[in-house]
């Protein structure tokens, strides 16, 4: 991985996989888009402590849990946020300016009864841009999507600020 490529796995620290890292009072025990919230402030303070990071392209990701999490977190001083396997239920709290990538899948066996246009439905009512993409199918998890990989791929590039 390159100076200034960084993937921080907000469920490893959600299942102790950085022992040095406290799980804050109240955060419970179970991976839960609540403990993923209380947990996003501890793993940006982590971020924001190492040295070899780019502090000028960090970017917020979650999935399902994580995506609801991410998306409901006011993440000020993010470059991105990018949403995958969420609907948003938990509202859009990205802080106006802050790019928002959403993609998910028309029949993701996991939405229930909610809109699988959830996030972009957000952007609308908190007047914020979404770039939303919905695809065909039930997957819960793009990530063997080629599509949304190279969505994700652009958007990173699209909003990182240049090497010096």
């Amino acid at each position: 991985m390159k100076r200034g490529a960084c993937a921080a796995a907000l469920a490893a620290l959600l299942l102790g996989g950085c022992a040095e890292v406290q799980v804050p009072e109240g955060a419970g025990a179970e991976i839960t888009w609540e403990r993923a919230y209380v947990m996003l402030p501890v793993a940006a303070d982590r971020l924001r402590g190492l040295a070899w990071v780019d502090q000028r392209n960090v970017f917020l990701m979650g999935h399902s849990q994580g995506g609801a999490a991410v998306a409901a977190y006011p993440n000020r001083g993010f470059n991105g946020v990018i949403v995958s396997g969420s609907t948003c239920q938990y509202g859009l709290n990205a802080p106006e300016g802050t790019p928002v990538l959403s993609v998910y899948s028309e029949s993701d066996p996991w939405r229930n009864k909610r809109s699988a246009r959830g996030c972009g439905e957000w952007g609308t009512v908190y007047q914020r841009p979404v770039e939303f993409h919905l695809f065909p199918g039930n997957a819960h998890n793009l990530a063997g999507n080629e599509k949304a990989r190279g969505l994700i791929r652009d958007f990173l590039r699209k909003h990182s600020i240049p090497s010096r």
